[in-house]
Parts: C-alpha cells; structure tokens; sequence
C-alpha cells in the first residue's frame, strides 16, 4: 500500500510539472509564480519544461521581495515541488516574509546539510524535507502549529530534533493508506528535545520518532507526561525530565528494556499505573516504587487491609481488582483519586475520604457493589464518568463545586434522595439509571441539560420539577414518573414529553410562561388524566393531546384562540372542558374527534355563553353557564425596594407607598413609576436631576480618563414618573425612606434614558425596575457610596435605579480610556453649591510664566503636563495665557 502511495505522488507531481509548466516570471535565477495580483505575492517555483534539478544548485538566497514588469512582489512562499530533486542544491535562505512552504518542496535534495525555517511558517507539510539524506541540523521555529506526515522521512543524517512548544499536531493520516509519521526512517535520530506539552502527551512517541531514540529531553514548557508517551521505547536510555512535569501518565514508560536511570522531580506528585513495568533495567534503589509522592502498586487480589503513607497525594488504577479488599487508611495529604484507583475492589463497604481531595477519576470505584457509605469531601470539583457505578451507596451529598454530573457516575445505587447543588447545568445520559429506591430530586436552578436515560429506571421516583433555565431533556431521562411540573419555557416548546418522562405520567403541571404548547407535545400519554396550562397560553398545537385516553378534565386559559387540527382527538375519556375565553377559540379539523361531546360538560362564562352555543365544535359540548365574577378593584399599591415593578398600564390608586433604606447620607438613585410633590420631600432629602456631564485628559494623551456628573438640586414643583433623579438624605433617621401619596396615578413600568452627551463622548442614564446583573449591563457603572462605579462581577443592580453607559460619540478623536476609567469613578458635583477641585481665586490674565518649576493647572485646577499655545492656564496662582 505505501508502494502504491508513493506511485501515485510520483505520478501527480510528474501531472504537475507537465500540466503546470509555466512560470510567470525570473529573476536572478530563480522562477516565480505570482498568487495575487491584488496583493502583488508570489511564490517560488521550478523552472517549466525542465526538471527542477537542472535549476537550482548550490547555495541559494531567497529574497524578500522581488521588482517585476514595474511592480514588487512580496516573496510569501515556496510551492509544492519547488526544489524537488534538487541534489547539488547545498544551502538555502529562507525570508520571514516566506509563510507556506508547499508539500514535497525540498523532496530528494540530497546535498542540503541544513535547514532554518522563518517564524513566519506555521506548518511543515508533508514530504517537505523528504529523503534529504545530507541534512543534519533543523532549526523549527515557534510558530510551526504542525509537522505532518513524511515530513523528514529518510533524513538518515539527522541526530537532533527540537519539537517547538508551539507544535500541536505530528503525522497525519490518509483516508486510504492510514497515518503516517514525520520521522520515519531517520535512522541516527538519536536525540529528541520536546518543548510541546502536546507532544509529550502523546501515546507511543517510538512510532512518531522511531524505536532508535536513546535520548529525549523534555523542556519546561511539559507539564505532564501522557499515557503511554514512551513505552515500548527499547532504546531508550535517557529521559529528563523538568521540574514543570507534574504527573507522569499510566503505562508511561512501560517496557523500556533499556532505561537505566530516571530522575524525577520533587514538583511530580502522580504517577499512573504501570509507569514503569517491565522497566528491567532500572536498579531496586532507583525504582519509582519507593518514592513518597505516589502511591506503589498493589495487584495481589488476596489484600484485605493497606495502609498508605502520609505524603502520598495520589491514586492512579493503584487498587484495581482488589477484590479481597475491605478496609483502607487514606492519609490527609490525598489530593485526588485518579481513573480506576478502586476499579472492581467488590469487598470494600466503607471509606473516608480526606477532606483535601479534588478530584474523584473516572471509573475511580466502579462495582465496588458493597461499597455503601463514603463521604464527598467539599472541595470536590469533579467527579468522573462511572465513578460510583454499580455501587450500594445509600447516602451521598454532592458538593457545591460540581457544575457536571458525568455519565454514568451514579448509576445503580440505593440512595433515596439526592439533591444536585446549585451550579450544576448538566446531568449526564445514565448518571442517576436504575437506583430503584430513589425516591426524592431537587434539581437546581443552574441546570440547563439533562441528557438521555439520566433518570431511566428509578422505579420509585414518582415526581419531577423542571427547572425553568433548562434547555434540553433527553429521549428517556425519566421513565417511571406519574407527575410532571415544568417551569422551563424551553422545554414546553419543544415537546415530546412522552419520550421524555416516560408513559406512566398522569399530571403535567406547567407553570413556564408560554404561549404555545408544541405538535404532539403531549401525543399518545396514555396515562394522563390532568394537565394545567398556563395563562399565557394562546395556541394549542396540532395533535398536543391526542390519544391521552385518560385525560378527563382540561382548563383552556383565557387568551387561547387556536385549537389546531387533532388537538385532541381520540381523548375518550375526556368529561370536563372549562373556557374563560370571551370568543370561542378556533378549532381545526377534528379538534375533538372521538369525544364524546353530548357527555362532556363545557364551561364558560355566562356572558358569552350563547356565542359557544351557536359555534361549532363547542355547540356540540354540554354547555353549562358560569357567573362571570366582578374584577376585584385595587386600590393601594406597595412598591418595596427589592421586588420586581411589571405594572403593564396606567391606574388612580388611592394610595402609593416607596418604602427603601438608603446605605448613606450621599447621592443615591431614585427612580419611581408616580409623581412626587417636592414639598413632601425637602425637609429630610436633597433632591437633583442630572444636567450635564464633563470629561477631563487628564495626561493630555488623547484619552478621557476622568469624568465628573453636574446635577442640580430641585427646590420645589413635582417629581416626574419614569424619570431618573438623585435623592440624598439630610439626616440619619431620613435614611429609612417611606415615600406616601394619595390619589395619583400609577404608570406602566418602562426603562426611561436620559441622553447627556457631550462633543466626545456619549452617556446614557437609564431607569431600571427589573433586577440587572453585571453580565446583563457589563461595563456600566452604578451609583455606590455617592460616586458612579464600575459594577461588580457578581453585583445586582436593584430595581427603582439607574445605570450609566458611557462610550465613544461616532468620528469623535478623542476616545475614552476605558481602562482608567474602570479603576476610579465617576464624581458627582452639585451647581452652584460644590466647588470644583481648584481653590485658586486670583481672576488676573497674565502671560505665561518663564519660572520651570512653576506647575500648570487648568480652570479646574487640574496639573496639565502638556500646555496648549493660546489656552488659558493657571500658574502661579493667576490665570495665564500660554
């Protein structure tokens, strides 16, 4: 096959050199190819109509431009076959303006001692340097992402490479032939040096390098040593290893026959099964198994009770198959048990983990189906998929620190109550499968994905509730459910529940604001007998219900005015229908097919009673007439700081309170949906509305970094709703704000922006009434302490406030520093009452002083570092014209 390989590349470069034999041009010997007439590029290429070896020989300068025909062209690469056979061809320089060198480029260049590619390169494609067997040094910059296939193959006076820390893929695969490695055939390869943590992540680096390596050199760029990296490496006598490695991967260094010497550094504190099996070289006293930073292999199957020692920080796959053991002592200094660490150890049926533990591996103690009890420490942050699977834990608490449950990692157990913590968003597939006695879930707030058969086969679960931030259920997370609540718009709108939550469902409760429930959604629950919908609801889709033979009562909200085809065909049992709405809604075809309508009770308000008795299909329906009860009148409306304002209209009340604390005796926001007669106000509070604002460069280069809110305080007249205003409280008993007033109206809540842009720079004042997070207004500022500050990540903007949005006016030169701004504030000055930052009172114009340790202010007595020729400044305790 790779005969075949190299037939068909000899074959298609022997195509392209006839198919492409003309070059564009040449110049000083060397042919061109343009790539872009736009750009004005080319690329180096052979001469046409000949071979390439009877072009280029000898030492060769590439130049980084190139004058052609009146134009220059930039240099940028170097085609495919370039200088393919080239054999007298000894040296080549390679521009930085060089960034693709094209497969094969270098093929067969027998006589090339040594090569430096550019930074500009990224990938060392394949066949590149090819049967270059006279090439001995290879300089690979840091920004080489690659080195594929063939890529040295038969450098045979190659003995050193360096792998850059910048390298992330080596080899690559053919759909045909399969994978193939860049190092093939170097066979005096002895020495590799490895900067890419990449790399050394991989398994098997004889294949990629070759089985003759006696030397590799690992830089401190490697944190970690992956599984298998070097095993069945059975040359290799030398491995260094920096004091940046932490762990050494299972099976790492398995069977290096040859391996005398292994030194590793105190910063290693996880070494994987198998590191070092079979290592038959290594002396005893050197032998990884004596050393305190891990813990030694165990294998005997007949170990009933181990004690580790206490430096020990972690497990790998260390007690796999321990099937006779019952009791282990884990030191405190544990950290983390790895993948496998108790794999099978069916004997053990309690164990106490150190509270310091982070992290629990996959599969760490799968059938260990006498296993019980076992405490989670809380500084658990992962737990691996299949961690506890098929275990007997009756009891577990999940700590705070787990965002995923994995796959599998419960599955099997007999505990009775779970509660998944707040800041977890997905339940894996199987994650919580057949634990029969699981009884109880409280999903949290923060989930967003419970993926296929989570739930499946918890025979006595018999009730859920959904989450509204969740975005997706799986085809059978839950199969043995009888009642359903969902709070999840997401999931109403997808539908399938059937699949979802099983067929044994007999209520579905929804209480997520909706408008519509999905085609089918409901389709074929033969089980359900109630269902509540909620009052958002307007459409009911087509087939939602049909064949829920035992859905026997329904309540249709009040704003629904579609009932599509089939809705709810085949619902034979159905006996109750209740309807508020003031027009009967619009049925499709055979809404109601197959129910028994004459039987069937249909409730609606007396008011429109006759109109359902003349439209079909609810003329067929036993109408019965309800009272239609008298809305309940409002008459006093108590807004509390902290709670939500969703007033969607205008009303009169009788009564208006604002009751809030303010934190200080400085400016804080006020924004209310009534108006509020000053009069009631002046005695305890100042009261302002924002007037202007003004930027300052304060280092004069060309950036505002300091801003100051004027405001003017309000002395009489009335408060208007819907505006941003400040208020501040005289006194200390003022502080405790209750805000009263009798027969106004109270307006629809609304964000209203106050827009006060200057030449610069743009600021927006808006009035909230919803809670805001820092993520929903990320870089605005936030009144706090008298000041506007940047908002804190995890802050909360209160309802009844305002925030400040500030940005750069369109075409405007002088841009904010957004930056500086961020670490200080946004000062608030009161007209006519607060004087600026200046204490100078001296009103003469001057000239410039000649004294040049005299410092310069501006008008606001800010120093100026870099004075304008003409503006006024004030030196000296004068202003002056500079």
């Amino acid at each position: 096959m790779k005969t075949l390989k190299k037939t068909l590349i000899t074959i298609a470069v022997l195509l392209c050199s006839i198919s492409v034999s003309a070059h564009d041009f040449e110049v000083d010997g060397i042919y061109y190819n343009i790539t872009s007439s736009e750009d004005l590029t080319v690329e180096v290429t052979f001469k046409g109509n000949t071979t390439s070896s009877a072009v280029y020989s000898g030492s060769i300068f590439l130049p980084n431009v190139v004058e052609y025909n009146g134009n220059t062209y930039s240099v940028t690469g170097i085609a495919g076959s370039a200088f393919s056979d080239c054999t007298s061809l000894t040296n080549i320089t390679i521009p930085e303006s060089v960034t693709s060198i094209g497969t094969s480029a270098f093929y067969g260049c027998t006589g090339l001692t040594d090569i430096t590619i550019p930074n500009s390169v990224t990938s060392i494609r394949a066949s590149t340097f090819e049967g270059c067997t006279g090439l001995t040094d290879v300089f690979l910059p840091t920004s080489i992402l690659e080195i594929l296939g063939d890529a040295f193959k038969g450098c045979t006076s190659l003995c050193h490479i360096e792998i850059p820390s910048s390298v992330m893929t080596l080899g690559h695969s053919y759909p045909v032939w399969g994978t193939y490695m860049p190092f093939t055939n170097c066979t005096n390869l002895t020495t590799v040096t490895i900067e890419s943590q990449n790399v050394a992540s991989l398994s098997d680096l004889k294949s990629y390098f070759g089985e003759q390596v006696t030397t590799y050199i690992l830089g401190n760029s490697v944190t970690s040593i992956g599984n298998g990296a070097f095993s069945d490496c059975t040359s290799l006598t030398n491995i260094t290893i920096p004091n940046s490695v932490t762990s050494i991967g299972y099976s790492a260094f398995r069977r290096c026959t040859s391996l005398t010497n292994v030194s590793i550094p105190n910063s290693v504190t996880s070494i994987g099964s198998d590191a070092f099996s079979g290592c038959t070289s290594l002396p005893v006293e050197n032998s990884v198994c004596y050393a305190d930073t891990w813990a030694v292999g165990v294998t005997d199957n007949t170990l009933v009770k181990y004690t580790l020692r206490e430096n020990t920080r972690g497990l790998a796959s260390t007690f796999s198959y321990c099937t006779s053991l019952a009791r282990i002592t884990l030191p405190n200094s544990l950290m983390y048990i790895s993948d496998r660490a108790f794999y099978g150890c069916s004997a053990l049926k309690s164990l106490t983990l150190p509270e310091r533990v982070s992290v629990i591996g996959e599969y760490a103690f799968y059938d260990c189906r006498s296993l019980s009890d076992i405490n989670i420490p809380s500084e658990v942050t992962s737990i691996g998929e299949s961690a506890f699977y098929n275990c007997a834990l009756t009891d577990v608490s999940i700590p705070k620190g787990i965002t995923e449950i994995m796959s599998s990692s419960f599955y099997g157990n007999d505990f009775s109550a779970i509660e998944i913590p707040e800041g977890t968003t997905t339940i894996g597939e199987h994650a919580f499968s057949y634990c029969p006695k699981l009884k109880f879930v409280n999903l949290p707030q923060s989930l967003t994905h419970i993926k296929e058969d989570a739930f499946s086969y918890c025979y006595a679960l018999s009730s859920i509730t959904i989450p509204e931030n969740v975005t997706s259920v799986g085809s059978s997370a839950f199969t043995n459910l009888e009642s359903v609540t969902l709070n999840s718009p997401t999931i109403l709108s997808e539908g399938g529940f059937t699949d979802k939550f099983g067929n044994y469902v007999t209520e579905y409760v929804i209480n997520a604001d909706a408008e519509e429930i999905k085609d089918y959604a409901f389709h074929n629950s033969t089980a359900l007998q109630s269902i509540t919908l909620p009052e958002t609801l307007i459409s009911i889709g087509e087939g939602a219900f049909e064949y829920c033979t035992q859905l026997d009562s329904v309540r249709i909200p009040l704003n629904v005015a579609t009932i599509k085809d089939y809705a709810f065909s085949c619902c034979t049992g159905l006996k109750y229908l209740a309807c508020n709405a003031p027009v009967p809604p619009t049925c499709g075809t055979d809404a109601f097919a197959e129910v028994n309508t004459a039987e069937c009770t249909l409730e609606v308000p007396d008011t429109v009673a006759s109109i359902y008795a003349t439209t079909a299909p609810w003329s067929s329906f036993n109408i019965k007439a309800v009272e239609t009860p008298k809305e309940e009148i409002i008459t006093r409306v108590d807004l509390v700081d902290g709670e939500v304002f969703e007033n969607a209209e205008e009303a009169i009340m009788e009564t208006i309170t604002y009751t809030r604390t303010l934190g200080n005796l400085k400016w804080n926001a006020l924004y209310v949906p009534f108006e509020i007669p000053m009069d009631s106000l002046i005695e305890n509070y100042d009261i302002a509305y924002i007037n202007a604002m003004h930027s300052y460069d304060m280092d004069d280069n060309g950036a505002i970094d300091k801003m100051e809110m004027e405001v003017v305080k309000i002395k009489e007249g009335t408060l208007h709703a819907n505006y941003p205003y400040l208020i501040r409280a005289k006194n200390e008993e003022a502080k405790a704000m209750n805000i009263t007033v009798e027969n106004s109206t109270l307006y629809a809540a609304e964000s209203a922006t106050v827009d006060c842009s200057s030449v610069f720079t743009k600021f927006e004042i808006t009035g909230t009434y919803q809670p805001l997070t820092n993520e929903e207004i990320a870089g605005c500022y936030a009144l706090s302490g008298g000041t506007w500050k940047t908002m804190k990540d995890d802050a909360t903007l209160n309802p009844f406030r305002l925030y400040l949005r500030i940005s750069d006016r369109e075409g405007s030169p002088v841009k904010v520093d957004t930056y500086a701004l961020e670490q200080t504030s946004v000062t608030i000055r009161v007209q006519g009452e607060e004087p600026g930052t200046t204490s100078i009172e001296s009103k003469e114009i001057g000239v410039k002083s000649e004294e040049s340790d005299a410092t310069i202010y501006n008008l606001m007595g800010q120093p100026v570092k870099n004075p304008v020729k003409g503006h006024i400044y004030i030196q000296g305790g004068r202003k002056v014209v500079w």
